[in-house]
Order: C-alpha cells, then structure tokens, then sequence
C-alpha cells in the first residue's frame, strides 16, 4: 500500500512539474505530416500530459517516442508500429509520441543520453525512465532499428515481462527528470 501511495505521489509530482513549466500539452502530432504514419487508427498514442496520467490511473508502462518531422529515420521507424506484434504490444503500454521541435522542453528534460532521434523511453508503471532498456546502436542507445520490427518487439516483451505488477522497481531505474524538481 505505502508503494502504491509513493508511486502516486512521484506521478503527480511529474505531472504538476510538467504542467508548471508550461509543456506536454499538445496532443501528438497529427497523422497528416508527410510520410510518417504512426498508425493512429490502430495504436493509441497520447501526448505527454495525458499519457503520465493514463500511467497513473491505469497502472500500465509507458512507451515515450521522440521524433521529428523533419527526420527521415523517424519516417521510416514510424512504419515499425504497422507491425502486428508491435500493435498488440502496444495494448499493454501507454504510448507516447512526442515531436522534439513541439515540446523542445520535453525534448531536453529526456535527453539525459542525447537528444537524437527516433528516439525509445520505457517507462515504468511508476513514471519513471528504465534507461537500462536499450537498443543495440552503442553510439544512440535509445534509437531502435528503424527497419525492422524486431528489436523494438524483444524491447517491449521483455519491459513487459519484467514491469508486470508485483514485481519490485529496480534500484537503478531513476526517476523521470520530470519527476524530480531539482532536475536541470
């Protein structure tokens, strides 16, 4: 119970630093921009305001894009979420899709290892970032095969696995820089 109450109070902290600062707001971007697709009518994709809170209220982990509709690897990575696997996956996360150039604040406050994009935060049911959970790219451990389904697919059958209720939070998983009020 006292957990429960702990991980409440780091969300709605998280939510009301957001709110204070003026950013995640926005919905996602809309499907309409060039030659990515998201698969909106397939996969629900919040912004970030109403993604922490669907964290909150539903208790589920979240899965936060950054990316730009300038990038040319966030179109192609965008196609990635047609894949039927990701899409039924994607039932058991809070999506997050989050355009750097719309929410540059956003943009830096996860930018602890780069702000590169496509880039793929987990989130814990807790709200906050597993930066554990990477890719395979050394160089940008947070940009996931942007051709190929399978990385992203073995990441969220793996954070699902290991983020199932019951299951303690890790120690090294830091809280989201949102979270935290002393954070840049």
């Amino acid at each position: 119970m006292e957990r429960r109450r702990e991980r409440r109070l780091a969300l709605a902290a998280a939510l009301a630093a957001a709110a204070i600062a003026g950013f995640g707001t926005g919905a996602p971007s809309a499907r309409g921009d060039g030659a990515h697709d998201w698969n909106d009518g397939a996969i629900r994709w919040h912004g970030f305001l109403a993604g922490m809170e669907r964290i909150e209220k539903e208790g589920l982990p979240g899965l936060l894009v950054f990316h730009s509709k300038r990038c040319p690897h966030c179109a192609r990575y965008s196609a990635q979420f047609h894949d039927p696997a990701v899409v039924r996956l994607a039932r058991r996360f809070v999506m997050i899709r989050i355009d750097r150039e719309d929410e540059p604040a956003l943009n830096e406050l996860y930018g602890e290892q780069g702000t590169y994009v496509p880039r793929t935060l987990f989130l814990g049911r807790d709200g906050r970032v597993d930066w554990r959970v990477r890719g395979a790219n050394r160089g940008h451990p947070f940009f996931l095969d942007a051709d190929q389904p399978d990385e992203l697919v073995t990441l969220m059958q793996g954070f699902v696995e290991r983020d199932r209720p019951g299951r303690p939070a890790s120690r090294t998983t830091r809280p989201s820089p949102v979270a935290s009020p002393t954070a840049r």
